[in-house]
């Protein structure tokens, strides 16, 4: 994977992906979020037209595995273009009603995580 650039939008940070056709939130959110608060985060972001744009949603497991390296920076398998602040995020796919599939940086690695328990990370993308 290879990230192609880091783009400041309205003062918003971005990541663009011209082989996925992916614009990424470098950073994310800056806490832990429950699963039940990500639709209010995705609203918010939104709102606040980051980048200039409001159809920030979500990645898929695919998606968001395509950022996955097969070497650590900053000690996760992510560019170090992306915050290493958030070292799990949320996915938009659900293993079932109490879980939902996540993506952790740290580890190189997808798995689930609990929708009722676990406060996990959030990362935003579009397509372009």
């Amino acid at each position: 994977y290879t990230t192609n650039h880091l783009v400041v939008l309205t003062g918003d940070k971005i990541l663009i992906d011209s082989i996925t056709q992916l614009m990424w939130q470098s950073e994310g959110s800056l806490k832990m979020l429950l699963y039940n608060q990500i639709n209010q985060y995705v609203l918010e972001i939104n709102n606040s037209y980051f980048g200039g744009f409001n159809d920030w949603r979500l990645p898929t497991l695919e998606e968001a595995m395509s950022i996955v390296n097969s070497k650590k920076s900053n000690g996760l398998y992510i560019s170090d273009k992306f915050s290493s602040i958030q070292n799990v995020i949320w996915t938009a796919d659900k293993v079932s009603v109490d879980y939902s599939m996540i993506v952790r940086f740290d580890l190189g690695q997808c798995n689930y995580g609990s929708t009722q328990h676990y406060p996990i990370y959030i990362r935003l993308v579009r397509s372009f």
